[in-house]
């Protein structure tokens, strides 16, 4: 449970820096694309870390 709990701090912070950036006088575009691809990536890890199995050992995909 603590790999959802870790994603899903990450996808918070993710979520304040692109709304920092958008608030900006002149936002970097290039930025928040990142920014939100990689939002994206942890959305899609955290849906797997939810749906796999009890004691699964697909855990080690998951780890960068």
């Amino acid at each position: 449970m603590s790999d959802i709990h870790s994603l899903s701090n990450r996808h918070a912070a993710l979520e304040s820096k692109i709304a920092e950036e958008q608030n900006r006088p002149r936002p970097d575009t290039e930025t928040i694309q990142r920014l939100k691809i990689t939002k994206l990536h942890i959305k899609d890890r955290m849906e797997g870390v939810s749906t796999r199995p009890y004691g699964s050992k697909d855990h080690i995909f998951l780890k960068k």
